[in-house]
Protein backbone atom coordinates (compact mmCIF):
# COMPACT_ATOMS: atom_id res chain seq x y z
CA UNK A 1 0.00 0.00 0.00
CA UNK A 2 1.37 3.40 -0.98
CA UNK A 3 0.96 6.02 1.74
CA UNK A 4 0.99 9.69 0.89
CA UNK A 5 2.45 11.28 4.01
CA UNK A 6 -0.31 13.90 4.02
CA UNK A 7 -2.70 11.04 4.93
CA UNK A 8 -0.54 9.84 7.79
CA UNK A 9 -2.55 10.25 10.96
CA UNK A 10 -3.87 7.89 13.62
CA UNK A 11 -7.47 7.97 12.30
CA UNK A 12 -6.33 6.87 8.82
CA UNK A 13 -4.13 4.16 10.31
CA UNK A 14 -6.93 2.77 12.51
CA UNK A 15 -9.47 2.88 9.67
CA UNK A 16 -7.15 0.87 7.42
CA UNK A 17 -5.73 -1.44 10.13
CA UNK A 18 -2.20 -0.44 9.12
CA UNK A 19 -0.47 -1.28 12.39
CA UNK A 20 -1.89 -4.80 12.29
CA UNK A 21 -1.22 -5.53 8.62
CA UNK A 22 2.04 -3.86 7.68
CA UNK A 23 5.49 -4.42 9.07
CA UNK A 24 7.91 -3.67 6.21
CA UNK A 25 8.23 -0.29 4.55
CA UNK A 26 10.16 1.73 1.99
CA UNK A 27 10.39 5.37 3.04
CA UNK A 28 11.00 7.80 0.18
CA UNK A 29 12.54 11.22 0.72
CA UNK A 30 14.20 13.91 -1.34
CA UNK A 31 17.42 15.72 -0.54
CA UNK A 32 17.07 19.22 -1.96
CA UNK A 33 20.75 20.28 -1.90
CA UNK A 34 23.92 18.29 -1.43
CA UNK A 35 25.51 18.36 2.03
CA UNK A 36 28.08 16.51 4.11
CA UNK A 37 27.00 14.45 7.11
CA UNK A 38 28.70 12.33 9.75
CA UNK A 39 26.65 9.15 10.24
CA UNK A 40 27.73 7.43 13.46
CA UNK A 41 30.39 4.77 12.94
CA UNK A 42 29.88 4.92 9.16
CA UNK A 43 31.83 8.19 9.12
CA UNK A 44 31.43 11.34 7.06
CA UNK A 45 29.67 11.14 3.70
CA UNK A 46 28.54 13.44 0.94
CA UNK A 47 24.74 13.30 0.66
CA UNK A 48 23.82 14.03 -2.94
CA UNK A 49 20.69 15.89 -3.97
CA UNK A 50 18.06 13.54 -5.36
CA UNK A 51 15.74 10.84 -4.06
CA UNK A 52 16.43 8.14 -1.50
CA UNK A 53 14.58 4.99 -0.49
CA UNK A 54 15.21 3.65 2.99
CA UNK A 55 13.94 0.11 3.61
CA UNK A 56 13.03 -0.83 7.16
CA UNK A 57 10.59 -2.74 9.32
CA UNK A 58 8.54 -2.13 12.41
CA UNK A 59 7.01 -5.13 14.14
CA UNK A 60 4.82 -3.00 16.39
CA UNK A 61 3.59 0.37 15.26
CA UNK A 62 4.59 1.16 11.71
CA UNK A 63 2.77 4.49 12.05
CA UNK A 64 5.12 5.56 14.85
CA UNK A 65 8.17 4.50 12.87
CA UNK A 66 7.26 6.37 9.69
CA UNK A 67 6.13 9.42 11.68
CA UNK A 68 9.52 9.37 13.41
CA UNK A 69 11.25 9.52 10.02
CA UNK A 70 9.15 12.58 9.11
CA UNK A 71 9.88 14.50 12.36
CA UNK A 72 12.90 16.81 12.44
CA UNK A 73 13.09 17.12 16.23
CA UNK A 74 14.22 13.76 17.66
CA UNK A 75 17.08 12.01 19.37
CA UNK A 76 19.39 10.52 16.75
CA UNK A 77 19.19 6.76 17.26
CA UNK A 78 19.47 5.11 13.82
CA UNK A 79 21.44 5.84 10.65
CA UNK A 80 18.33 7.23 8.94
CA UNK A 81 17.92 9.84 11.69
CA UNK A 82 21.15 11.57 10.63
CA UNK A 83 19.56 12.33 7.25
CA UNK A 84 15.96 12.99 8.22
CA UNK A 85 16.85 15.69 10.78
CA UNK A 86 18.42 17.77 8.00
CA UNK A 87 16.46 20.70 6.61
CA UNK A 88 17.50 19.38 3.19
CA UNK A 89 15.37 16.23 3.73
CA UNK A 90 11.82 16.40 2.36
CA UNK A 91 9.66 13.27 2.99
CA UNK A 92 7.72 12.07 -0.09
CA UNK A 93 5.82 8.92 0.88
CA UNK A 94 6.08 5.33 2.04
CA UNK A 95 5.27 1.91 0.65
CA UNK A 96 4.00 -0.48 3.31
CA UNK A 97 3.94 -4.25 2.81
CA UNK A 98 2.99 -7.25 4.89
CA UNK A 99 4.27 -10.11 2.75
CA UNK A 100 7.92 -9.15 2.31
CA UNK A 101 10.78 -9.40 4.73
CA UNK A 102 12.86 -6.25 5.08
CA UNK A 103 15.75 -7.79 3.15
CA UNK A 104 13.50 -9.18 0.39
CA UNK A 105 12.02 -5.72 -0.19
CA UNK A 106 15.50 -4.18 -0.02
CA UNK A 107 16.72 -6.59 -2.71
CA UNK A 108 13.82 -5.61 -5.00
CA UNK A 109 14.54 -1.91 -4.53
CA UNK A 110 18.25 -2.49 -5.25
CA UNK A 111 17.30 -3.94 -8.65
CA UNK A 112 15.24 -0.91 -9.74
CA UNK A 113 16.73 1.00 -12.69
CA UNK A 114 18.81 3.89 -11.41
CA UNK A 115 19.31 2.52 -7.87
CA UNK A 116 22.72 3.23 -6.35
CA UNK A 117 24.20 2.51 -2.96
CA UNK A 118 26.11 5.58 -1.85
CA UNK A 119 26.76 4.65 1.80
CA UNK A 120 27.77 1.04 2.41
CA UNK A 121 26.36 -0.44 5.61
CA UNK A 122 23.67 2.25 5.98
CA UNK A 123 20.68 0.80 7.83
CA UNK A 124 22.14 -2.70 7.65
CA UNK A 125 23.79 -3.04 11.07
CA UNK A 126 21.38 -5.80 12.11
CA UNK A 127 20.78 -7.19 8.61
CA UNK A 128 20.43 -10.98 8.60
CA UNK A 129 21.03 -11.41 4.86
CA UNK A 130 24.23 -9.36 4.53
CA UNK A 131 22.68 -6.61 2.42
CA UNK A 132 25.21 -4.01 1.31
CA UNK A 133 22.92 -1.23 2.60
CA UNK A 134 19.23 -0.48 3.18
CA UNK A 135 19.45 2.99 1.63
CA UNK A 136 19.26 3.52 -2.14
CA UNK A 137 19.89 6.70 -4.10
CA UNK A 138 17.94 7.67 -7.25
CA UNK A 139 18.33 10.74 -9.45
CA UNK A 140 14.63 10.51 -10.35
CA UNK A 141 11.68 9.86 -8.04
CA UNK A 142 11.22 6.05 -7.69
CA UNK A 143 7.60 6.35 -6.47
CA UNK A 144 6.09 4.72 -9.59
CA UNK A 145 8.49 1.78 -9.33
CA UNK A 146 7.59 1.26 -5.68
CA UNK A 147 3.86 1.49 -6.36
CA UNK A 148 4.23 -1.54 -8.65
CA UNK A 149 5.10 -3.57 -5.55
CA UNK A 150 1.88 -2.57 -3.73
CA UNK A 151 -0.23 -5.40 -2.40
Amino acid sequence: MWLNLKELNSEYVQKNNLNDKYCTYAFVFRIESQFTCTIGKLGTHRIFSGFYVYVGSARNGILNRVQRHVRKNKTVRWHIDYLTISEQCQPCGALMLSRHSECALNKKVSLFPGAHITIKGFGASDCTEQCEAHLHYFELNPEMLLKQLSE
